[in-house]
């Protein structure tokens, strides 16, 4: 087994990281897009772009975008993780939420033209949202809190 190591907040490393495994693997059984970031000190990176839409939006789409190929040979699929804020914008999420919104679409998208490769995005923290009295229908969420 070998690791790679990539700050998702920096698009050439992004690009970098989809190059490295690309070159190790001609197929990919699965790809999960699972980093995400909510709050951190300084949101802004170096290039001026808020850290929270590259690392929960643009990276993911970069490495989907990238590895696809690799994906497709395998028959594999695309595992998007998302968020409860990505169905339901929170007080004080503004950020967070508009990037976990984005991955939604993608996800809608990617399985929209590549039927079979991709499902409905993950919404993680389905159960702490319902403790506070968010609601919403979501097969995701049905399961979770049965």
């Amino acid at each position: 087994m070998e690791g790679l190591v990539a700050d998702l907040s920096r698009l050439q490393e992004v690009e970098d990281l989809a190059e490295a495994i690309a070159g190790r693997a001609d197929s990919l059984d699965v790809l999960i897009n699972n980093a995400g970031v909510l709050n951190v000190a300084d949101p802004i990176t170096p290039e001026g772009l808020d850290v929270r839409f590259v690392v929960n939006t643009i990276a993911p789409y970069r490495l989907t975008q990238r590895l696809l190929p690799c994906v497709k040979s395998a028959r594999g699929r695309v595992v998007l993780v998302s968020s409860v804020d990505g169905l339901v914008s929170l007080p004080g999420n503004a950020a967070y939420d508009a990037s976990k919104f984005a991955i939604e679409a993608f996800a809608d998208a990617l399985r929209a033209e590549h039927p079979g490769m991709a499902d409905r995005a993950l919404e993680l923290g389905v159960r702490a949202a319902a403790e506070r009295g968010v609601q919403w229908e979501s097969p995701l969420s049905e399961w979770l809190l049965a």
